[in-house]
């Protein structure tokens, strides 16, 4: 798509920004997926694996996983099924918390994320190898502003 300097020189006037952020995200993610490849886990599940180790007790709820990465309930109760397959988490359900599913690292989980935030930091570092760290600075801030301007009633008007 726009791998070519060129390509990115032709549409700069013209620029689609949510495209540009599709394109830049697809990139990012095979990227990180490649990086972190010999960790056995995926850029998503890396990140699983992190807010778990920040989490008391290393665990958290699924729905506190689903807010995290803001994705589905099927979305993320897949990736666990897959952390848990590869001995990363270990999860239970807890009927006396009204039937709440409950996610917790395990011993390799923990070696795990060690090895996945270094991969992490290095794939940032390549990252912002061309920012400032002032550039960088206003680059989140700008992202958090595009990403806070989103409003799901926005677009469920068009529908």
């Amino acid at each position: 798509m726009m791998d070519s300097e060129e390509n990115l020189e032709q549409i700069k006037d013209d620029i689609d920004l949510g495209f540009l952020l599709k394109v830049l995200n697809d990139k990012i993610g095979k990227k990180a997926n490649t990086f972190m490849r010999h960790t056995g886990v995926t850029f998503p599940q890396g990140k699983v694996l992190s807010y778990l180790y920040e989490q008391d007790n290393h665990e958290a709820t699924q729905k506190q996983l689903e807010l995290f990465l803001n994705v589905s309930h099927p979305a993320v109760t897949g990736m666990i099924k897959r952390l848990e397959e590869k001995g990363f988490v270990e999860s239970e359900i807890s009927v006396n918390r009204r039937m709440t599913k409950t996610v917790r690292l395990t011993e390799k989980g923990i070696h795990n994320h060690h090895d996945a935030k270094a991969d992490r930091e290095s794939h940032e570092q390549i990252l912002s190898r061309n920012l400032s760290s002032a550039e960088r600075k206003t680059l989140v801030e700008l992202l958090i502003k595009v990403y806070e301007s989103i409003s799901e009633d926005d677009y469920e008007q068009k529908e």
